[in-house]
């Protein structure tokens, strides 16, 4: 009979146990909150629908801006020579760049800029145009600025270095094609490099970059004081190159020109600008230049 009492009361338990189970809603599974949601558990990123992390943006949109930008770079020119004649200034410069325009802005004003050319005095712009530009119409013994721009994609760079010219009614500056040639280049050389003392910086500046990556266009500029006396020639020696005479300019009375020229150099040394005057004096200058590639 204990046994009997015994398996019913077992019995009872387990409808009991079976009930209760029934009872509970199919809810309450437990569940997984990441599984649910479809979730990659092993990336701590989540991605869209084209796998892209949105933390580190799509690589491919961003190499193709930095192309647009490489094609729309925009280079700051130089003036290499403005040379002033009867009533007219012309202006050179190294136009080489492909797809891309060149602008002049000239005023009797300095500190003219593409933004403020309209409103200084004589100011006028020279759009779209080629190297040498002659700059005509002016008025001799005034002096004119000038700036250069470059154009590509309807966008502007920054002006170039500002310089000056006064139009006269002889040229007053002129290129010496045959430099090399003349008998006074020994003498100017050795001015340059044994009585370099000569009169030194006292009536020409030489201005060059500390240091010029391509020796094969190094920018050469000379200022003139005041103090010069009356016509003259100057000379641009550099005493390392094969040549040492890199340049002459011929200067004319009343005129107090700013000459810019690019020039090429072996190896680091210095540019010295040699004036030499009708009478036979000698003014010097120099400034020492680091050339990391040879021009030669």
């Amino acid at each position: 009979m204990k046994v009997i009492y015994t398996m019913s009361r077992v019995f009872a338990v387990m409808h009991i146990c079976l009930f209760l189970l029934a009872c509970l809603p199919a809810e309450d599974v437990i569940k997984d909150p990441i599984a649910e949601k479809g979730e990659d558990q092993s990336s701590p990123f989540s991605t869209d629908t084209n796998g892209v992390n949105p933390e580190q943006g799509d690589g491919n949109s961003q190499g193709n801006s930095d192309t647009d930008d490489m094609d729309n770079t925009l280079v700051i020119p130089e003036i290499t020579l403005a040379n002033a004649g009867d009533q007219q200034i012309s202006v050179s410069w190294d136009d080489s760049l492909e797809n891309t325009k060149y602008n002049l802005y000239l005023a009797s004003e300095s500190g003219v800029e593409p933004l403020n050319y309209s409103v200084l005095s004589d100011g006028v712009a020279f759009l779209d145009v080629t190297s040498p530009y002659q700059i005509k119409g002016l008025t001799n013994d005034k002096k004119y600025f000038i700036v250069l721009t470059t154009e590509k994609v309807n966008l502007e760079s920054d002006s170039s270095i500002e310089v000056s010219a006064i139009p006269v009614s002889q040229p007053a500056i002129t290129v010496d094609e045959s430099l090399v040639m003349e008998q006074r280049s020994s003498a100017i050389i050795l001015a340059a490099t044994e009585n370099f003392n000569q009169n030194e910086n006292l009536g020409v500046i030489i201005k060059a970059p500390d240091i010029a990556e391509n020796g094969a266009v190094v920018s050469v500029t000379a200022d003139f004081q005041p103090i010069i006396p009356g016509p003259g020639a100057l000379w641009i020696v550099v005493p390392n190159n094969p040549v040492p005479i890199a340049a002459k300019f011929l200067i004319q009375p009343n005129v107090l020109p700013v000459i810019a020229t690019r020039i090429k150099m072996k190896t680091s040394g210095d540019i010295i600008g040699v004036y030499e005057t009708t009478d036979g004096d000698i003014y010097t200058a120099k400034k020492y230049v680091n050339v990391t590639i040879s021009g030669y």
